[in-house]
């Protein structure tokens, strides 16, 4: 039934790095190294040169962190946590010619919400990402005015702000008519075949909302693979394979499988869980093509 799934494959393998491995211990290295560096080549007048450099270096460095987050706030969640770090938290530039210059540094959403990629894979949504009107570097010096800036940023968060609310609402008014119509019309629907179901999913990202509310996104891969997220940055790897006519689902770190049936209602897919008939169903809210955001407990806006 599942011949296809590699017997070997096994959850949670963790790999064991050594203390040397950490990066900030090359950081720490290279500094040691370029401070000797500077006595020896220039003394101590060669040292004072290089702090000065360091120290203009972390002025410009605490000046663009504080102006590519301005005015842009993270709700408070239920427990006193943010919200989850999303495109919409950072400002952007896209302007290719300063871009490739700063090695992608102006595309700034995507470094947060995707740390793991390099500097030259950054990707850039005008839809979804926050843009500032000028290039990074103009934005840098009149952030050194806060007059001007002010002028001319807080118009920037006003119209982005309004936008975001626009865009909330309209996931809620799609929330509320998806359950409507599941409660008219959802049970008249013909359950999905395993060919089906991964025709209608494969390479894509479903987002499912319950009761009116978003409950959690999936990103189904080749091979029946899926990686599963309740939308707090935290994912979980998986696959699913078809047994008695139903979805069943496994995850890592969670040997029992999860069995669902999927119907395709008008607005997208039904999903009930088998086996407690008092479950709530989760109903399909959007879909897309980008990679869910899985984040790591120490990133930060």
């Amino acid at each position: 039934m599942r011949d296809w799934w590699p017997k070997h494959c096994t959850w949670g393998a963790k790999q064991v790095l050594s203390r040397w491995s950490h990066p900030y211990v090359g950081y720490t290295a290279g500094g040691v190294l370029t401070v000797s560096a500077s006595l020896v080549i220039g003394g101590f007048t060669g040292l004072g040169k290089l702090l000065a450099l360091a120290a203009d270096a972390q002025i410009q460095l605490f000046l663009s962190d504080d102006f590519q987050h301005y005015g842009l706030r993270r709700e408070m969640l239920e427990g006193g946590r943010p919200e989850l770090i999303g495109p919409c938290h950072s400002w952007n530039a896209p302007h290719w010619y300063s871009s490739a210059m700063m090695l992608n540094a102006p595309r700034h959403s995507d470094h947060h919400t995707r740390p793991s990629r390099s500097f030259p894979s950054l990707g850039l949504d005008e839809n979804t990402m926050s843009m500032l009107p000028q290039p990074l570097s103009v934005m840098a010096c009149l952030a050194l005015v806060p007059i001007i800036w002010r002028r001319v940023m807080d118009r920037c968060v006003a119209k982005w702000m309004a936008l975001e609310m626009i865009r909330f609402y309209k996931l809620i008014l799609r929330i509320l008519l998806t359950g409507f119509v599941l409660i008219g019309g959802g049970a008249n629907a013909e359950t999905m075949t395993a060919s089906e179901f991964d025709a209608y999913t494969k390479g894509k990202t479903l987002f499912f909302g319950q009761t009116g509310k978003p409950y959690g996104a999936e990103r189904y891969l080749e091979n029946r693979r899926v990686q599963w997220s309740f939308l707090d940055g935290i994912c979980k790897d998986g696959y699913w394979y078809e047994e008695a006519g139903e979805i069943c689902f496994i995850y890592e770190g969670k040997n029992t499988p999860q069995c669902w049936t999927f119907e395709e209602g008008p607005s997208g897919l039904i999903a009930r869980f088998s086996g407690d008939p008092q479950k709530v169903d989760l109903y399909e809210v959007q879909n897309s093509d980008q990679e869910m955001i899985c984040l790591g407990p120490q990133v930060e806006v």
